[in-house]
């Protein structure tokens, strides 16, 4: 279970999608995929910015390097992972 809240929609999200982007009207990014289930129009996403702040275990840096526990936010500002 995530550590904060997730959203109910009404978007059929297909098997494995979990994890997946959830565009805006402006196509930006605006979730993430948390959980559907199958044959239904029921889905749930999280918000984007909470996503962000979301701490990560035993992530190994591009230069191989590991770190215990490091959140997107901050993979984000040393251009790890792109937004």
């Amino acid at each position: 279970m995530l550590p904060f809240p997730c959203y109910r929609t009404s978007i059929m999200l297909h098997g494995v999608s979990s994890g997946g982007p959830v565009f805006g009207e402006n196509k930006k990014v605006i979730g993430i995929n948390s959980t559907g289930f199958e044959n239904d129009d029921l889905s749930y996403i999280s918000r984007i910015e909470d996503i962000l702040d979301l701490q990560i275990r035993d992530v190994v840096m591009l230069n191989d390097t590991k770190t215990s526990t490091i959140c997107l936010r901050d993979l984000i500002k040393i251009n790890h992972v792109a937004i």
